[in-house]
């Protein structure tokens, strides 16, 4: 771009801040960078600021927040000389789009977002010019720290330019050097430390690593400590690692934690209370129209002459309910009781089997039922009850009879002769959930087509 064209973009863009009512000062600040988002006259007002703190100016809030890679956006009183860094992520802070942070009217405050923020190049020297680390004047020895009681920062020089041989090793540890100045020692792990020297400085007049006095041992506690009516299976007994006690099968321990560490002195902490064996007894009853059906337990890792049938109403014993035939349960249900660690079974009170419900019985034309009488039907009249106005039972059990009107029989027309009776019918509600010719009832009726008018013929 040409010289011309530059000074005129530069002259366009005052003539637009001043009109925005930016200060000839403050518009001397915004020239030094590019990428700003500013809303000014308006303050940030969340408490949790990234860094929360005094500045001299709004040029060295801004400076902090362009040293602090991971500042986003800053907020700056002007009468209180107040400054607060904010590391979330923003939309457009001029259009007052920040997310999370909440935005309020303030005409002593500004908030410039930094995200894109950069130096003008034009710029830098003249303004940044013994200033700390923002003109990058530090070497590849030096790092940038801040000074924060005189908000400037410096190159402090590393540790390698002055102690170039190696900080010292130490057998067994781990090192975490800062990169500028020391190197902190630590055990790698299932060592134990011991000495109280774990530090080692640069020592910049000697030029050399100061000494440290860590030992690290290695710390094995042997086989765990026997716990009765246990198993454990430790996978290390080196030093910090835990091991797991787990009762045998229908122990209970009265201790809450089954857990015991390797500690530093070589010893394991201390172990659980023996784990012993609880039987809930006989199995519930449960509800009158269910079977109760103990479930049979494997004899891997239950305490020493324990039976199969001692394990199955021991702690962690099994009782399954099905319902007898005849009845069903809930569609998905299914019930169970577990022995308890107290010695009990758990509640049985859920379970619930009704019985099956056959519907209404069939349709018998010209016949009379024991009971309500059919409901009215083209096939045939209703009849009266011959013995009972009580409503029909039509589940598991039920019982139906029928009787054909006189001068009818089921399934035969012939004249009877002397000495002939009438059979009657009986249908059961049976376990599948329909009628069915009661036991002891003729079963040899056919009573498909109802009762049929007896004819006599002609004398």
């Amino acid at each position: 771009m040409r010289p011309s064209i530059t000074i005129l973009v530069m002259a366009l863009v005052l003539t637009y801040r001043l009109h925005q009512g930016y200060s000839a000062s403050l518009i001397d600040t915004f020239t030094v960078w590019n990428g700003l988002d500013i809303a000014d006259h308006r303050a940030i007002i969340e408490p949790s600021s990234y860094v929360n703190q005094q500045a001299k100016n709004l040029f060295q809030c801004m400076r902090l927040c362009w040293l602090f890679r991971a500042c986003t956006v800053i907020t700056f009183s002007r009468n209180r000389h107040w400054c607060g860094l904010f590391t979330e992520e923003y939309t457009r802070v001029s259009r007052h789009e920040l997310g999370n942070l909440r935005l309020i009217s303030d005409n002593d405050s500004i908030v410039v977002g930094m995200r894109k923020a950069v130096f003008s190049k034009s710029k830098v020297k003249s303004t940044m010019r013994n200033r700390g680390c923002d003109g990058r004047p530090c070497k590849m020895t030096e790092l940038c720290v801040p000074v924060r009681s005189n908000y400037e920062y410096l190159c402090l020089p590393l540790a390698t330019a002055y102690c170039p041989n190696n900080p010292p090793t130490v057998a067994n540890c781990e090192s975490h050097p800062d990169g500028v100045i020391s190197v902190m020692y630590t055990c790698a792990p299932h060592y134990h430390q011991t000495g109280s020297t774990f530090i080692s400085k640069c020592d910049r007049i000697r030029k050399r690593w100061s000494p440290v006095d860590i030992v690290c041992n290695l710390v094995d506690c042997g086989a765990p400590p026997s716990v009765d009516g246990t198993t454990s299976n430790p996978l290390s007994t080196l030093y910090g690692e835990e091991m797991v006690y787990t009762c045998l099968d229908g122990g209970v321990s009265p201790s809450e934690s089954m857990r015991v560490t390797c500690q530093a002195n070589s010893q394991w902490s201390d172990p659980p209370e023996a784990c012993v064996f609880v039987s809930c007894g006989p199995p519930p009853i449960g509800h009158p129209n269910t079977t109760p059906r103990v479930l049979k337990r494997p004899i891997n890792d239950t305490f020493p002459g324990t039976s199969v049938v001692q394990l199955a109403v021991a702690v962690g014993g099994i009782v399954q309910f099905t319902c007898k035939p005849g009845y069903i349960s809930p569609a998905g249900t299914s019930y169970t009781s577990e022995c308890q660690a107290d010695g009990t079974w758990s509640p049985t009170s859920q379970v619930l089997c009704a019985p099956r419900d056959c519907g209404n019985p069939p349709f018998l034309s010209n016949s009379y039922r024991q009971g309500s009488p059919f409901p009215a039907d083209s096939q045939g009249t209703t009849a009266t009850p011959e013995s009972t106005t009580a409503p029909l039972s039509t589940t598991f059990e039920s019982v139906v009879y029928y009787s054909c009107f006189p001068g009818y029989s089921f399934g035969s027309s012939a004249c009877p002769t002397r000495g002939t009776h009438y059979p009657l019918l009986t249908l059961v509600c049976n376990v599948n959930g329909t009628w069915d010719v009661a036991p002891g009832s003729s079963s040899s009726l056919d009573y498909s087509a109802g009762c049929l008018p007896i004819d006599c013929g002609v004398n």
